[in-house]
């Protein structure tokens, strides 16, 4: 549900924060912009709700570990009113830099975690002879399956979105990849490509194996082509988006809802009922948990993101922001067991994802 008050952070992606255009007092309605892009690289923030501003202020912040920074703090009415914006159900008509410009407009990021400006990246990409889309549906960490409930949810939005990329980059061939694990994904994003003439559109299956939603290693499982060690996909003629982007891009292309909401896993064994929900920007990490049945025990440790790389942070007032693609809640952190003596097996070389050889390196952190 649509809380009482809703804390916007306007650090959400990549590059500087966002300038508020809207001052203390001020009524907004849903989908309204209420921060402007400050820099080439940046993105719009939109109200997710319709309600006053009452605050301007620095607010704890998942990106920063739970550090304070500057917040628009939006007191709901609880109407949910939407602002006017402008649909393009015949975005094909559309000239792609018309598209680009317009994708800008709805604050859309890189919803895998790296939160990176969609329409920049896009605009990079035009740049380079890229002659391939990759959809990564595959979760970059264990716990998180906030990409698999929304394949089986709104498979019919990331192929509509697929479409609307497709087309701004000018691309013919786009993949659609899902871990072999995730058989309900498969089938609904299947339903959502049956009875279509399109065959630009080719889903595929990955082996379910850490990290295999890295986007060079899924590159080169797809592609067969090898990402240059500090260089990008581009680079190889491909360009990698999540299926979640895909969807946020559909959403606001076709049907003009800004991304203002995004899909967020909450788990952890303090959580009482693990479930995905859909959430809008700005809502606590209290809220979310509550409406997941509240906490467990007492936990010990609160993460944003998964447990590789997620943030762990130390109060659950904490905004969601376009990057909480998970809330983790621990009575405890998983030990990896003691340190035993390396006796150059090569177990670790066979396994590792970018052909390096640990147990050499292992020799040189000792030295």
């Amino acid at each position: 549900p649509v809380p009482g008050v809703l804390v916007v952070p306007l650090e959400q992606h990549v590059g500087a924060p966002s300038r508020p255009i809207v001052a203390i007092g001020d009524t907004v309605l849903r989908g309204q912009v209420i921060a402007a892009a400050n820099t080439a690289v940046g993105v719009p923030v939109h109200a997710p709700s319709s309600g006053r501003v009452v605050g301007i202020e620095d607010r704890p912040v998942a990106r920063r570990h739970g550090d304070a920074a500057p917040c628009i703090v939006i007191e709901c009415d609880g109407k949910d009113r939407a602002c006017t914006t402008t649909r393009h159900d015949d975005y094909l008509a559309m000239p792609p830099s018309d598209l680009l410009s317009h994708i800008l407009e709805g604050g859309i990021v890189g919803l895998g975690g790296a939160v990176f400006p969609t329409a920049q990246k896009l605009m990079q990409a035009k740049t380079s002879e890229v002659e391939c889309l990759i959809l990564n549906g595959v979760e970059c960490e264990p716990c998180i399956s906030c990409d698999e409930m929304l394949m089986r949810e709104n498979a019919t939005a990331i192929v509509g979105g697929a479409r609307v990329l497709m087309h701004a980059l000018q691309i013919e061939t786009c993949y659609i990849a899902v871990e072999s694990d995730k058989p309900e994904a498969l089938k609904c994003l299947a339903e959502a490509l049956d009875g279509s003439d399109d065959q630009r559109i080719v889903l595929k299956q990955v082996p379910t194996i850490y990290p295999s939603g890295a986007e060079d290693q899924l590159v080169q499982m797809l592609v067969r082509r090898e990402v240059p060690s500090g260089g990008l996909p581009t680079d190889v003629g491909c360009l990698v988006q999540n299926v979640g982007t895909a969807a946020a891009v559909h959403d606001w292309v076709v049907a003009g809802s800004p991304l203002i909401s995004r899909v967020t896993t909450v788990t952890g064994d303090g959580i009482a009922s693990p479930v995905n929900v859909r959430a809008r920007i700005g809502t606590t990490a209290a809220q979310v948990i509550e409406a997941a049945g509240g906490y467990r025990g007492e936990p010990r440790y609160l993460v944003f993101g998964g447990p590789m790389t997620g943030k762990s942070v130390t109060t659950d007032d904490v905004p969601l922001d376009k990057s909480a693609n998970c809330i983790l809640a621990l009575a405890d952190l998983p030990s990896s067991g003691p340190t035993i003596p390396c006796i150059r097996c090569g177990d670790c070389a066979a396994v590792c994802p970018v052909q390096l050889l640990p147990q050499q390196l292992a020799w040189y952190a000792r030295a």
